[in-house]
């Protein structure tokens, strides 16, 4: 059996979100964050979707042949830094390792927006790695009770998803920085950000 996100629910999710939040829209009386909200929901799809799926349940008789023959079965998970990180350079997998460090830098920019400058960054940062080790987490979950490693739980996507996102969350904050001087882009800035 196999466990995924296709379009059609993809679709599904999307238009029950949609629905969900026109419903806050109009309860909390929101604007521009109402976009932000909707398009965070898409982000958080797509990352379950990258992440997580597929999901694939094979009965113990189809496992024990899949495993027949095969010197070393694939991995549940990966602990040695730099492992994959040196295996994506040596292979030419780039698209991996971009990938990897831009996965939550999307986040970065949510966690900007949602804290309202509420939050200091060494705790945006905290909650960044959190989400980064519990994608892992469930990764590795899915792979032991599925007992099918469709993804491997691996200490460099750690590194790199938590690295991406804390570069994102610096850029952010320079770029603030340099908007200071510069009015009118810092009132649209603050406006997205801290409404």
């Amino acid at each position: 059996m196999i466990i995924d996100i296709t379009k059609e629910l993809f679709v599904l999710i999307f238009i029950l979100g949609l629905l969900l939040s026109c419903f806050l829209k109009k309860r909390l009386q929101l604007q521009t964050r109402y976009w932000v909200i909707l398009s965070f929901l898409v982000y958080v799809i797509c990352l379950a979707k990258i992440t997580l799926f597929p999901v694939y349940f094979f009965s113990d008789e189809d496992l024990r042949q899949m495993k027949e023959g095969v010197d070393s079965y694939f991995a549940f998970y990966q602990l040695i830094p730099l492992a994959s990180i040196r295996n994506y350079l040596h292979e030419g997998a780039l698209v991996q390792l971009i990938g990897n460090f831009l996965l939550l830098s999307p986040l970065s920019v949510y966690t900007e927006i949602f804290t309202r400058r509420k939050w200091k960054t060494g705790k945006k940062i905290a909650l960044l790695a959190f989400v980064s080790v519990m994608i892992e987490a469930l990764q590795l979950l899915l792979n032991v009770v599925s007992g099918f490693p469709a993804r491997t739980a691996d200490i460099d996507d750690f590194f790199l998803n938590t690295s991406g996102a804390v570069l994102t969350l610096v850029i952010l904050v320079l770029f603030r920085k340099m908007l200071r001087n510069h009015k009118h882009f810092k009132e649209s800035l603050d406006s997205l950000f801290y409404d």
